[in-house]
């Protein structure tokens, strides 16, 4: 499923569907979902044959117990610093549908469709096209440095302060 990628599969729908922002949000929710669901299932299993589980079983906890109160809490840790990247992602993905036509439509004012105006003045007013692409690459740069924060320091509490 991830090799096929999430913006050829907006398109498809889009054309066929047709065009519009609940279809490419749903479109990016369900891969950001089948993702997602990836991961915890892969942390689930690494969780599941640690030692610490088999302590638990070994003192008699229930196994709903376990997955309820060991398992999926730090299945859900790895997921908590993806947030940003996932909404940056998504504002790259909703903007480029808007670009292309696909998305957002021209009386609603969303970083493609600037864009997508603004394209026929870039060789008379380049400052049309500069600062809303610029603004677009703070914001996703922001979500970055700020999923990157959060991982860094989801890590150091998980390790008790040993930064690697």
């Amino acid at each position: 499923m991830l090799s096929f990628p999430s913006i050829l599969a907006a398109i498809f729908l889009s054309v066929f569907v047709g065009g519009g922002v609940s279809v490419v949000i749903m479109i990016f929710s369900i891969y950001g979902l089948i993702y997602n669901i990836k991961l915890v299932r892969a942390e689930i299993g690494q969780v599941k044959n640690s030692d610490f589980v088999l302590g638990l079983r070994l003192n008699g906890i229930s196994e709903k117990k376990i997955l309820f109160s060991h398992m999926i809490p730090r299945a859900f840790f790895i997921l908590w610093p993806l947030l940003p990247l996932l909404i940056g992602h998504t504002m790259i993905g909703l903007s480029s549908f808007s670009f292309l036509g696909l998305g957002v439509q021209p009386p609603t004012p969303e970083l493609g469709v600037i864009l997508k105006d603004s394209l026929r003045f870039a060789n008379s007013f380049p400052h049309m096209i500069i600062f809303p692409g610029l603004f677009q690459i703070t914001c996703v740069l922001i979500f970055t440095l700020f999923s990157d924060s959060l991982n860094m320091d989801l890590r150091t509490r998980r390790l008790g302060g040993i930064n690697d």
